[in-house]
């Protein structure tokens, strides 16, 4: 980095936002990092919130209902 250590965190959606996007980028390319990180981890969120639950609901409900009726 020029200009000295900065303490302060990068404003990442400002600068991504930002109409001088291109000369931002070629001064410090490590502030943007590898786009699909955040994105796996979002999808890794919502199954681990909705869809391993709505799984749950529909194929096993009906079966641990059953064996905790049959003890």
């Amino acid at each position: 980095m020029s200009g000295g250590v900065n303490t302060k965190p990068e404003p990442y959606f400002i600068y991504t936002m930002s109409s001088n996007f291109e000369q931002i980028y070629a001064e410090h390319p490590e502030w943007f990092g590898e786009w699909y990180e955040p994105v796996v981890m979002l999808i890794l969120l919502i199954a681990l919130v909705l869809i391993i639950p709505y799984i749950y609901t529909e194929l096993f409900e009906e079966y641990v209902k059953q064996l905790s009726r049959k003890r």
